[in-house]
C-alpha cells in the first residue's frame, strides 16, 4: 500500500526515475513492476546490484527497516526508510551508524515539515514573532479502524510495528514538535489499550500528563505540576490549622481538581466559558467531593481557609519557579509571613515521583475518613 505513495510521489519530482522494485512476495512485486513499467527484481541482491539505482525507498514493516537498510549501506546505495526509522532507539542508532560508515544519506519519511503552514510557522519561530516559547502543545485525534490492524500481522505488534497511537499515528507531530522547539530534557507519559482487540500497542497516549502550573515557568527541569501544587496547598493549609478535621485537609488536596477533569484545555476553557467559570468549577467541585465522600459544599470558613494556603503557595511558585520579584508577588497574591518565604522551598522533581507522593496522600487522607 505505501509503495504506491511512494511511487505517486517519485513521479511528480523532477529528475527522478523509478526503474525497479523488489517484493518479498513475487505476485506483488510482479504487478507493481508491470503497473509502472520497471523491472522487477527476483532478490533484494539483484535490486542493489543493478547500477541504474542510486535510491532505494524501504517500505517494510517498522521492525523490519534495520537488515535492508544496512545492506543498502553496504551496497552503497543511499536509503529513504519509512516512518519510524525502526521501532528502538538501539536499532536506530545502529542503521544510522551503518548509513553514516558507508558515506551515505539515510533520510525518514516525515513530510509534514514540507507543508506551507509547517514551514511559516518555522519561520515565524526563527524570526522571533512569538518572543520566548515557554510551552507547546498537539492534540491528535486520529482513528485506526479494527480492519487496518485486522489487515496485517504485523500491525499492532511491539516487534514489527513497535507501537500504535504515537509511533504509527502521532510520529508526524511528535517531529513537528522537536522541529519548531528542539530536543525535550525530560518526558513522561501514560499509554493504554481501550479500544481494539488482538493488538499489543497503544491506542491511546498522553503525553505531558502532568497540566504545568506555571506556563512561564522559567527555572527547573520539570513542569510544575497542579498534583506538586495541591501537596504543597494541603501542606500550607494543615501547618495553619493544625486542628483541621481529615476530611478537610482532603478537601485542600483536592481544591485544583477541576483543573485535571478539564486537563490541558484549562484555558481556552475559561476564555470560552467566560463569567460563569466559577459556576462550573463549583459544579465539578461538588462532583469530585461526592466522588470522595466529602460534603458537596465545604463551610465559607473552610473554604477560606484553602485560598489563603492556595496564594501562600502561588507567592512561592511566583518567586521561586516563575521569575517574579517579592514585590510583584505581593501585588499579585499578597504579602506572606517572611518566616514562611524563607523556609518553604519549591523542589522541582520527576513527574513520576510527584504521581507518588500525590496517590500515597490521597491514599492516606482517604483511609483515615
Amino acid at each position: 500500500m505505501i509503495a504506491e505513495f511512494h511511487a505517486k510521489a517519485l513521479a511528480e519530482i523532477a529528475g527522478v526515475k523509478l526503474v525497479a522494485a523488489y517484493n518479498r512476495s513475487p505476485a506483488k512485486g510482479r504487478d507493481f513492476a508491470t503497473k509502472h513499467g520497471i523491472a522487477f527484481a527476483e532478490t533484494p541482491e539483484a535490486l542493489l546490484a543493478n547500477p541504474a539505482v542510486d535510491i532505494v525507498c524501504l517500505c517494510t514493516p517498522s521492525g523490519d527497516h534495520l537488515a535492508p537498510a544496512i545492506a543498502c549501506a553496504k551496497s552503497g546505495k543511499h536509503v529513504v526508510v519509512e516512518k519510524p526509522l525502526e521501532v528502538t532507539l538501539a536499532r536506530c542508532d545502529e542503521l544510522t551508524a551503518a548509513c553514516a560508515k558507508a558515506g551515505v544519506t539515510v533520510a525518514g519519511i516525515l513530510p509534514r515539515r514540507f507543508g506551507a503552514g509547517a514551514v511559516a510557522l518555522k519561520s515565524a519561530l526563527g524570526a522571533g514573532r512569538f518572543g520566548r516559547l515557554t510551552m507547546a502543545g498537539a492534540l491528535i485525534p486520529w482513528w485506526r479502524t479494527q480492519a487496518y490492524y485486522d489487515s496485517a500481522a504485523w500491525r499492532g505488534t511491539f516487534a514489527l510495528d513497535g507501537g500504535g497511537a504515537v509511533m504509527n499515528q502521532g510520529i508526524h507531530t511528535v517531529d513537528l514538535l522537536l522541529w519548531f522547539l528542539g530536543a525535550p530534557k525530560k518526558v513522561s507519559a501514560t499509554a493504554g489499550l481501550v479500544a481494539h482487540e488482538g493488538i499489543e500497542v497503544e491506542d491511546i497516549a498522553h503525553g505531558l500528563a502532568f497540566v504545568a502550573r506555571w506556563n512561564g515557568q522559567t527555572k527547573g527541569d520539570f513542569a510544575y505540576s497542579v498534583a506538586e501544587h495541591s501537596l504543597l496547598v494541603t501542606d500550607i493549609f494543615t501547618t495553619q490549622n493544625p486542628n483541621a478535621p481529615v476530611k478537610w485537609q482532603l478537601a485542600a488536596l483536592l481544591h485544583d481538581a477541576p483543573e485535571y477533569v478539564i486537563g490541558d484545555m484549562i484555558s481556552p476553557v475559561k476564555a470560552a466559558v467566560g463569567p460563569s467559570y466559577g459556576e462550573l468549577d463549583d459544579r465539578l467541585t461538588a462532583a469530585i467531593h461526592s466522588r470522595f465522600g466529602l460534603p458537596a459544599q465545604i463551610p465559607v470558613t473552610i473554604k477560606k481557609q484553602i485560598k489563603a494556603a492556595d496564594k501562600i503557595s502561588a507567592w512561592l511558585e511566583a518567586v521561586q519557579i516563575a521569575g517574579f520579584t517579592a514585590a510583584e508577588a505581593d501585588r499579585f497574591f499578597g504579602k506572606i509571613d517572611s518566616n514562611m518565604a524563607e523556609t518553604l522551598k519549591i523542589r522541582l522533581r520527576p513527574p513520576v515521583d510527584i504521581r507518588n507522593d500525590f496517590t500515597a496522600k490521597h491514599r492516606e487522607l482517604m483511609e483515615k475518613l
